[in-house]
């Protein structure tokens, strides 16, 4: 659970959407992208999936 965060790296904008644990804040999946869209979001998603498939008691926030 974290915002995207904008940053600049060489005058251009870059994008990191992190998905953390809110139980012990742990970094489960994070994406960087040159453009905040659907497929940006989808594959950090895909990724935390990925690592993780027990979704018992799983809520997932972002916001």
């Amino acid at each position: 659970m974290k915002n995207g965060i904008q940053f600049n790296l060489r005058g251009e904008k870059c994008y990191l959407s992190p998905i953390s644990d809110g139980f012990n804040g742990e970094v489960i999946s994070y994406n960087t992208s040159k453009q905040p869209n659907l497929e940006h979001i989808n594959d950090m998603i895909n990724k935390a999936f990925d690592k993780n498939n027990n979704l018992e008691g799983l809520i997932f926030h972002y916001g």
